[in-house]
């Protein structure tokens, strides 16, 4: 290939990540400190060499919203001229031999079958995937055949309790860079590193900001390890729907359909109205037989689907503010940590719960407790800054979860059967 303008300014900790080629190496580090910038500036000078390269993130939105367009972006800018392939999530070069192959550690195993010749792996945060062992079963042979010698690099901040903490504390992840924090990257604005900063203590402040790994479940945990991974039951009980209402701006819609121990199904929209929030919601109810809906009503978002609903006879609504009081008041300082700490119960008892992005989000909540005794939950903004996203999911689900116990008067009131989410009769 001709010579590229290839223009890289990597901090020190960075540097030995474009300048060495090792069998396995990452930065196991805080947030703010260029991890994915070093993924995607990697995969990009190893696709602009020729090289087949896998680049894997943890969820399919992440890898076609981020890092794909900023693969692009890099090879725009050393004048290369990129296509990317959209419906199999391919990169490929004008004039080179090389091709960039995307995936996420939730479909790894469906692309990973059939390819290989790869010589450059980068999986960005690597904490995030429940099996990293299995994984790497499924990537290793990728590698066969390739004309580079090959590499597998990852970076990610730690998460506590997870397999890759314990990997890099028993060595098994190769050359790990460790110890650099937000502070060390001068890329980073002292602004921005105060805002990043000033909603994570304790605990958090140590995993998040620091890059330290922490024994056992986040501080104050709401949803400890023992929540997740359960057993699959069948579905029991009647369905009940929450939704998170976001708005016109960046963060989802989300509507979740919910029974007593799983999910029957999660809608996701970005932008809607009020009209085509309605019509989201009546699909579901007429599809799952729902007869309870709880809609969020911090911010006043949703009151328009509110209002839409709460006059159909045969739905119970409910409007929550997350900031307004909670039923059990002298326990709960609000409605938000309420619906929250009812959730987590649900979970230890027999409540499902198989989707990763949500898990994500319900792993990092933490409480504290006030001066008067209540339960009290960590801001919602640090849980934005941790995730860098809204836990829309997280709130739809627990809303769906919240006013649950009345179902069973609500059924008894109805004279109603239900079997499997769909009403027999009544």
């Amino acid at each position: 290939m001709r010579n590229l303008n290839v223009v890289l300014k990597p901090e020190p900790y960075q540097r030995s990540f474009f300048t060495q080629r090792e069998r396995m190496s990452g930065m196991y580090c805080g947030r703010g400190t260029g991890k994915s910038w070093v993924m995607h500036g990697k995969g990009s000078l190893a696709l602009a060499n020729g090289e087949n390269v896998l680049y894997l993130t943890p969820t399919n939105s992440l890898l076609r919203k981020q890092m794909m367009p900023r693969i692009c972006a890099n090879l725009r800018s050393w004048g290369l001229e990129p296509t990317w392939n959209k419906a199999d999530e391919s990169i490929t070069v004008a004039g080179s031999p090389g091709i960039l192959w995307g995936a996420s550690y939730l479909n790894y195993d469906e692309v990973c079958r059939g390819i290989d010749g790869i010589s450059t792996v980068c999986y960005d945060e690597l904490a995030k995937c429940e099996d990293i062992e299995e994984l790497f079963a499924a990537v290793v042979p990728t590698m066969r055949g390739a004309k580079f010698p090959p590499q597998q690099i990852f970076a990610s901040t730690p998460r506590k309790g997870s397999q890759c903490d314990r990997m890099v504390l028993k060595g098994e992840l190769g050359r790990v860079v460790t110890g650099a924090t937000i502070d060390d990257n001068t890329h980073v604005t002292a602004e921005e590193r105060a805002n990043m900063k000033e909603w994570l203590k304790g605990d958090l402040f140590d995993q998040e900001i620091l890059g330290k790994i922490l024994a056992g479940d986040v501080e104050c945990a709401v949803f400890p390890k023992e929540c997740f991974g359960r057993i699959w039951l069948p579905p029991r009980g009647t369905p009940s729907m929450g939704i998170d209402c976001a708005g016109y701006g960046r963060d989802c819609n989300v509507f979740y359909v919910i029974d007593d121990v799983h999910i029957l199904e999660k809608h996701k929209v970005e932008v809607a109205d009020t009209f085509e929030m309605n019509n989201i919601a009546r699909r579901l109810i007429s599809k799952h037989g729902i007869r309870q809906v709880s809609i969020d009503g911090t911010g006043g978002y949703g009151q328009g689907i509110y209002d839409m609903l709460k006059i159909d006879p045969q739905l119970d609504v409910h409007f929550v503010n997350f900031g307004g009081a909670a039923e059990e008041n002298n326990k709960f300082a609000n409605a938000r940590a309420e619906m929250y700490f009812r959730l987590a119960d649900g979970m230890r008892r027999e409540f499902r719960l198989d989707d990763a992005e949500t898990e994500e989000e319900l792993r990092i909540l933490s409480s504290e407790t006030t001066t008067s005794g209540k339960a009290l939950l960590i801001p919602k903004e640090t849980i934005k800054k941790v995730l860098g996203r809204s836990p829309d999911s997280a709130d739809a689900l627990a809303l769906a979860y919240y006013w649950r116990k009345k179902l069973s008067t609500i059924n008894v009131a109805n004279n109603s059967l239900y079997d499997g989410g769909r009403r027999m009769f009544g």
